[in-house]
């Protein structure tokens, strides 16, 4: 008997903006979560809905880049780079780049746009949704 999804899939929703403090440390949450398993090889899909895709946005050019340090703490926008750079699949909702006033290239490379129903679609292939 084959298995359905085997190994397991998740599918990992983040949809609060990452400029509110308490709903920032629930997205580093999160972020780690999806880190985690995608190093434990499982197969990772995110969806960056509503005010989290401002997490994905590009940082501004005159941004002073963060001193290295032993620092364990993370920021949303370096776990998601992280996530990219390890093979991660990271949406984000072209609806929802419309609705908080970003556009595709404001995005940080390795996003990919795509509309509300697509992700539905990749939602339903996988066997494991997480909500944050």
């Amino acid at each position: 008997m084959a298995m359905k999804n085997f190994p397991p899939k998740y599918y990992i929703i983040f949809t609060d903006s990452p400029d509110n403090p308490i709903h920032r440390n629930k997205i580093i949450g999160g972020l780690r979560v999806a880190l985690t398993l995608l190093m434990e090889e499982f197969d990772v899909f995110i969806l960056l809905l509503q005010e989290s895709v401002k997490i994905a946005k590009k940082p501004d050019e005159d941004t002073p880049e963060k001193e290295e340090s032993d620092d364990i703490n993370f920021t949303p926008e370096e776990l998601l780079d992280g996530l990219i750079s390890f093979g991660g699949n990271v949406m984000s909702c072209k609806s929802s780049l419309t609705m908080v006033g970003m556009k595709n290239e404001d995005l940080v490379p390795g996003i990919e746009i795509v509309s509300l129903h697509t992700a539905l679609v990749k939602m339903s292939e996988c066997n494991n949704t997480l909500t944050f």
